[in-house]
């Protein structure tokens, strides 16, 4: 791939021209550039105010280009619960083409942003793909009365505010929490085949809903669930060999779907503080030892 090095003033003066050149040398599509200062000294310098739990260097920063847009007419507005409870709503839209991909649905984040822009059955957007990704709605163009749900679609429990997020309670027994819960720990692990969604929810329609009990099921297990004999060995042979297979510290941390604990500040705390004495750190700790600001800590 092209890249272009030079002063400063040079950056300044022919930045469109430098660009569009490095655009044009690309045959894929892309999003950005990076911009990034090249002399060792200064990197050094700047690296020194590297913030926390900062994933990237202060001598770097990226370019965005100005995204195709959209106006686009939602069909309708589906909840789904995730694994922490929140109920988020998602836009289907008139399948509309963007940036060369056909869109049909993209995340409204949060009931607050519905309720408060308008946007319901009927309403028009602006809609954008995020990164030359992900679709978003960028803003709302025609308002339409919003239906707010005041129960959860996967238990039925009576939904409670919390700021601008509608929020499932029931904690222990709402179906979708539990299995989103699971699907979250294998997905992070990333090491074992086979337990995907699909798979997830036939274990917990037999009762199956964490994840120390599908370590302990045998191939007479999943055979008992309905799973064939040969997909019965693999899933056990799967899960067999994940126990043994190293996987970094962090993503096993990062699998239990702690709050503020992903995999960034993960991987952060455990650059600082051994796995044995993560429950053991006290907020104090965290910020003087300068792992995490004091509202993260």
């Amino acid at each position: 791939m092209d890249s272009w090095v030079g002063p400063l003033d040079t950056l300044i003066q022919d930045f469109s021209s430098i660009i569009d050149k490095l655009w044009k040398s690309v045959k894929y599509d892309v999003d950005g550039v990076v911009l990034e200062v090249t002399d060792p000294q200064l990197k050094k310098y700047m690296d020194l105010d590297l913030s926390l739990n900062k994933p990237y260097h202060s001598w770097q920063i990226a370019y965005k280009i100005d995204p195709e847009k959209a106006e686009v007419k939602v069909l309708s507005i589906i909840p789904q619960t995730s694994r922490n409870g929140r109920v988020t709503p998602v836009a289907l839209l008139e399948p509309t083409k963007l940036s060369g991909v056909t869109i049909s649905r993209a995340t409204a984040h949060h009931y607050g942003m519905v309720k408060k822009k308008g946007i319901g059955n009927g309403a028009i957007i602006e809609l954008i793909r995020s990164g030359m990704v992900i679709p978003k709605i960028e803003r709302v163009l025609k308002e339409a009365d919003p239906e707010i749900p005041k129960n959860c679609p996967s238990c039925n429990a009576n939904l409670v505010w919390d700021a601008d997020n509608l929020i499932c309670p029931n904690v222990g027994d709402c179906p979708a929490q539990i299995i989103n819960t699971v699907e979250h720990f294998f997905i992070t692990l990333r090491n074992i085949n086979g337990l995907g969604s699909a798979t997830i929810e036939k274990l917990f329609e037999n009762g199956v809903r964490d994840v120390c009990r599908i370590y302990k099921l045998r191939i007479d297990d999943f055979k008992n669930y309905g799973f064939g004999d040969k997909q019965s060995q693999n899933l056990v042979a799967e899960l067999e060999r994940s126990r043994t297979e190293p996987i970094e510290d962090w993503r096993f941390l990062a699998a239990f779907g702690v709050h503020q604990l992903g995999r960034a500040n993960s991987e952060q705390l455990l650059k600082r503080v051994k796995l044995d004495d993560v429950f053991k750190v006290k907020v104090d700790d965290l910020v003087s030892r300068k792992i995490f600001a004091t509202k993260t800590a």
